[in-house]
């Protein structure tokens, strides 16, 4: 691996250019790299022109922007980090080449599988598989509506009193979140499951928003999602489980039988 830190007399020495490559391999500049991943997925190659993996990778990373041109679900892009240096700092690369999984202008994680193409396609399906894309509308602005009378949103001020009387098990999240997207329409009808039920509550806390911040650091929430579990105020569990709509369910029921223990 090459390190950051290296000499960069090479830096004239240009990675052979693959046809067409261009016309579907973003290329990004200190001008376009904010404004290009602000929404939506990107997979980003930070690279320099001397480092020899680079050169390696190159005619891969082309090949795998080409095969995925008509997928609007991910973008592939890159941008070298000899001349955008401050860009690079600012997302902690620290070797070349690094590649970055980011959403909606947030390090989700740092690639460091294999770099064949298969491998590349294999990560980008989990990471933004097909049925994730579909729901990306559904968890902006038609889900919030839709969930809104049957889960509980809790802020800062609402916590203690939403969570003082029956089993509530609550959600913590941030809307750029990868995982807290493909789960929140499981989570929607888990809430749906247990209508009709007054002692039991399916709820969820926004953990980007001012006023839940201090409350998601007091709950010791270290990453998206994170479920807790809570009897009459008090936590019994983080649910670390199989995110099925019946394992939850599951989980849910038994707590709410009176069982502490998972």
């Amino acid at each position: 691996r090459d390190k950051v830190d290296g000499e960069e007399e090479s830096t004239n020495d240009s990675v052979p250019q693959i046809p067409g490559a261009g016309k579907t391999l973003v290329e990004l500049t200190e001008d376009t790299f904010a404004k290009h991943v602000a929404s939506g997925r990107h997979f980003v190659k930070f690279y320099a022109p001397w480092c020899g993996h680079c050169q390696k990778l190159a005619p891969v990373w082309d090949e795998l922007a080409t095969s995925l041109e008509h997928d609007a679900g991910v973008s592939i892009s890159k941008i070298d980090c000899t001349q955008f240096r401050p860009i690079c700092q600012d997302f902690e690369v620290k070797g070349y080449p690094t590649l970055l999984w980011i959403e909606d202008g947030k390090k989700i994680e740092k690639y460091s599988g294999a770099r064949s193409i298969d491998d590349f396609k294999k990560y980008i399906e989990k990471m933004a598989g097909a049925k994730a894309v579909k729901q990306e509308e559904a968890t902006e602005k038609p889900a919030s509506e839709g969930d809104s009378s049957v889960v509980v949103e809790l802020t800062g001020t609402n916590f203690e009193h939403g969570i003082e009387k029956g089993v509530i098990f609550v959600k913590y999240f941030a809307p750029w979140c990868g995982h807290c997207k493909r789960l929140q329409p499981t989570w929607d009808e888990l809430a749906v499951k247990f209508i009709g039920k007054p002692n039991v509550k399916i709820a969820k806390v926004d953990c980007t928003l001012a006023d839940n911040k201090d409350l998601c650091s007091q709950q010791e929430v270290n990453g998206f999602p994170t479920m807790y579990i809570y009897r009459n105020g008090e936590k019994l569990s983080e649910y670390n489980g199989s995110r099925s709509l019946d394992d939850l369910f599951d989980f849910v029921t038994r707590h709410s039988a009176g069982h502490d223990e998972l």
